[in-house]
């Protein structure tokens, strides 16, 4: 059973430079490619359900589902969008100390196709990064100058390379100061029956 994952691309700031590729793994993740859609940001990755360790009363199932489209409720279908982010959060966590997490409902349209609902994300955590460049952000940006060097201007090459900086002393400070992160999340099934197999579609 695979999920397939929408999420937020690397932006560098000033002079619009970009990291349009970027293979890494964080917590089971792969990363793919990027493009956008629909006014989102993403980057297509993919998680095997065997990954993702949900432990909560409302697991999804891995068996073949024996519930119809007729008897799923609007309120099961948006708990099990509910429970897609949050596994899908605990799977990509790996690397902070977390202290406070809320999950706020913010849309839901269970008729639209895909059926779809935002939620408003808070996280309060410590990084626990052995060294700063272990912080998969900073690591894409490092990634994309030295592969895109060559073709940059010296003023380009300089953005960057403050952007690194400043990012680099902002992980160091995570690793010893407790943070705050807010963030929306668009969770998508393209019907009932994806949302009981536990297919669904990620957008940060």
């Amino acid at each position: 059973m695979i999920w397939y994952i929408l999420i937020g691309g690397i932006d560098l700031g000033e002079n619009n430079l970009r990291v349009l590729r970027v293979s890494t793994s964080v917590g089971g993740v792969k990363i793919i490619s990027r493009f956008l859609r629909g006014g989102w940001k993403v980057m297509l990755v993919t998680v095997t359900t065997a990954m993702v360790m949900i432990t909560s009363m409302f697991a999804l199932s891995l068996r073949e589902p024996k519930v119809t489209k007729a008897k799923v409720s609007k309120e099961q279908l948006q708990q099990l969008l509910n429970q897609a982010l949050l596994s899908y959060l605990k799977a990509t966590s790996t690397y902070m100390d977390i202290s406070e997490q809320t999950v706020t409902l913010a849309e839901f349209n269970s008729d639209s196709r895909p059926i779809e609902a935002i939620f408003d994300v808070s996280q309060t955590f410590v990084a626990n990064f052995k060294m700063p460049d272990d912080d998969p952000m900073l690591a894409g940006k490092i990634r994309w100058l030295e592969d895109n060097r060559a073709k940059l201007t010296p003023n380009e090459i300089s953005v960057a390379e403050v952007l690194i900086k400043q990012t680099r002393k902002q992980v160091q400070e995570s690793m010893t100061e407790p943070f705050t992160g807010y963030s929306n999340w668009k969770i998508t099934a393209d019907s009932a029956e994806d949302a009981i197999s536990g297919n669904f579609k990620v957008y940060l």
